[in-house]
């Protein structure tokens, strides 16, 4: 061998080895109930000195010593204790990995664990068998909830089954969308403009919806074809109207005329038919500006007061109905 090479060998060697002896010693010991317990108390002891002196002569994680295997009875069988935690803990505590204001809370919960590990160690008194049969009354009571309906799984239904299908499916599209628009700039700026423009559109057919709305009416519509149904129909009304009033019934005249109107409305394309409307929402439809809205206003009074209220509908009424429906009719 070259003399160069034999120092590099040495320290590979050397490495090795310290690396089998910690291997040696986190492997798992088999150890009895007593020795269980005895090695429950110096891990307790190592605690507390290293709660008195935090530095690493005190906070060895070596001193922990390897994982345990105690046979806690024959029917459960042996278990495996693991003291990783505790290793962990105390080696980047001796490596001043933790600051001191931070070590003390853990360290004081290490010895907590310890001290509930020992509480519940084999062996301990003749209470362990009741202790035992405790915690297979319990784990029965678990498995006995378990068992309900409510935590069975149920099989999903077919609709159910396609809607998750679905989302998934979308929810694959949208994420490889991201990673191919992560690479290249300009469909990144398409999307955020993209969405830029919707939203504008959407406000924009807003604020227009808003704006015909403030000046109370819509405009007539253009093909009268399309309104000769509702023309027919205002028309029928106001028939029926006349003739209410001709028979002397002034509260169907009264309420023929004010239907009369609206159905007129309509068959212009003033405003969309709706037949769900109240009368308070026909009248909201036209702005306290607009030039009909105190006509229509007097109307739906009246036709509220003798269609609605306890007040008799008398001749006077009638007039001022068909009055009021000839003007508001009228171009």
């Amino acid at each position: 061998m070259h003399p160069a090479m034999r120092p590099a060998t040495i320290a590979l060697c050397i490495l090795a080895g310290l690396g089998s002896a910690r291997a040696a010693s986190i492997t798992p010991q088999p150890r009895s109930q007593a020795e269980y317990r005895d090695h429950l108390n110096t891990l307790f002891t190592l605690i507390a000195q290293c709660q008195q002196h935090i530095d690493a002569a005190h906070c060895n994680a070596d001193a922990v010593g390897p994982d345990v295997v105690v046979t806690i009875t024959q029917q459960a069988g042996p278990r495996r204790i693991s003291y990783g935690w505790l290793r962990g803990l105390l080696d980047r505590i001796g490596s001043h990995k933790i600051s001191l204001v931070d070590a003390g809370p853990l360290l004081s919960a290490a010895a907590q664990r310890i001290q509930l590990e020992e509480s519940e160690a084999p062996g301990l008194s003749a209470s362990t068998p009741s202790a035992l049969s405790d915690h297979d009354a319990e784990r029965s009571a678990l498995t006995a909830i378990l068992k309900r309906a409510e935590f069975r799984r149920a099989d999903r239904s077919l609709t159910q089954r396609v809607l998750e299908a679905i989302a998934i499916w979308i929810n694959r599209r949208l994420t490889g969308l991201v990673e191919y628009s992560a690479h290249r700039r300009w469909l990144g700026l398409l999307l955020e403009w993209g969405l830029v423009a919707f939203a504008g559109l959407g406000l924009a057919y807003w604020f227009v919806r808003q704006t015909r709305r403030a000046r109370g009416l819509q405009a007539e519509a253009a093909q009268q074809l399309q309104n000769a149904p509702a023309m027919r129909n205002w028309e029928r009304l106001r028939e029926e109207a006349d003739e209410a009033a001709q028979q002397q019934r002034w509260r169907d005249a009264v309420r023929g005329y004010y239907w009369a109107t609206i159905a007129r409305f309509e068959s212009r394309g003033q405003w969309p038919m709706d037949r769900a409307r109240t009368p308070r929402e026909y009248l909201r439809l036209l702005l306290p500006g607009h030039a009909k809205h105190d006509d229509l206003r007097l109307l739906t009074r009246r036709f509220e007061t003798c269609w609605y209220g306890s007040e008799t509908a008398t001749k006077p009424d009638c007039d001022a109905a068909r009055q009021l429906f000839e003007r508001l009719v009228a171009r």
